[in-house]
């Protein structure tokens, strides 16, 4: 399983544990993106989020942890394989 790969399944855990898919996920980041790109306040870029798609702000900052945690167990995962391949050259 690649890098890409395990990312990707780390992201579908995260959503799993929020009690969400992966493409709901997707959806919100992108409209939060989009609120902060508009103007940059997280809380009114959560609350934005939260009222287009019908969820509470409360999920998505509870998904949003689980991604990060996530996330960070597959960068930790790709810098051990780096790590283990340049100290074998």
């Amino acid at each position: 399983m690649s890098w890409f790969d395990k990312l990707q399944e780390n992201i579908k855990d995260a959503a799993n544990k929020a009690g969400l898919t992966p493409e709901k996920l997707k959806d919100i980041g992108d409209t939060i993106n989009k609120q902060l790109a508009a103007v940059p306040d997280h809380a009114k870029a959560l609350k934005a989020a939260a009222e287009e798609h019908g969820i509470e702000v409360s999920k998505i900052q509870d998904a949003l942890s689980h991604a990060g945690a996530e996330l960070t167990k597959a960068v930790d995962s790709v810098a051990d394989q780096v790590k283990n391949t340049t100290t074998k050259t």
